[in-house]
C-alpha cells in the first residue's frame, strides 16, 4: 500500500514515472478508462488526500472560488476573456496531475469519470455542500449528485 503521509516531491515522482516504461504502459492502458467502476473507498481516500495536503487543498479552494464567481456571472462563457482571466488553470492542472500521481501510486485508473469525482467531493467539502467525507454522508451525496457508478460497501462492512 502506498504511503500518502508525506507527498513531498510528488510532481517529480510523477514526471519520472511518466517517463519510465512502466509509466508509459500504465498511462496508455488507462487513457480511456472513463467507465471503469471503482470502489467508493478509493474515491474517498483521494478526496481526503486532496483536503489533507495544503498545496492540493489550495488548488481545490481556487476551483471553489472560480465556481462561486461563475455563479455570479451566469452569462459568462469560455468565449469571454474574463472567463480565462479568472479561471485557475494552474489549480486545475495541479489537481489533474495529483490524480495521475495517485493513480500511479495505487495503479487504479486515473482518467475520466471515476477518479475525477474525488475532486468533486473535495470541492463539495470546501464549498460547504458536504460536511465531511464520512462514508455514509459522502455516499448519500455521491448517489444524489453523481451517476451511481461506484462499488459501494455493503451495510456494516
Amino acid at each position: 500500500m502506498a504511503d500518502f503521509e508525506d507527498i513531498t516531491g510528488w510532481q517529480e515522482e510523477l514526471e519520472a514515472f511518466e517517463e519510465s516504461e512502466e509509466g508509459k504502459a500504465y498511462f496508455r492502458q488507462h487513457l480511456y478508462d472513463s467507465e471503469r467502476r471503482l470502489p467508493f473507498d478509493v474515491i474517498l481516500e483521494l478526496a481526503g488526500l486532496m483536503l489533507k495536503h495544503e498545496e492540493i487543498r489550495d488548488a481545490v479552494k481556487q476551483e471553489v472560488e472560480f465556481r462561486a464567481f461563475l455563479k455570479t456571472r451566469p452569462d459568462l462563457t469560455n468565449e469571454d476573456d474574463e472567463f480565462w482571466e479568472k479561471n485557475p488553470l494552474d489549480a486545475s492542472e495541479t489537481l489533474a496531475e495529483f490524480m495521475a500521481w495517485y493513480g500511479s501510486k495505487t495503479r487504479v485508473p486515473f482518467r475520466g469519470f471515476p477518479l475525477s469525482k474525488a475532486e468533486e467531493l473535495a470541492i463539495a467539502v470546501v464549498a460547504g455542500d458536504l460536511v465531511s467525507l464520512d462514508y455514509v454522508e459522502a455516499k448519500a451525496f455521491a448517489e444524489k449528485t453523481f451517476y451511481p457508478h461506484f462499488i459501494y460497501r455493503e451495510e456494516g462492512e
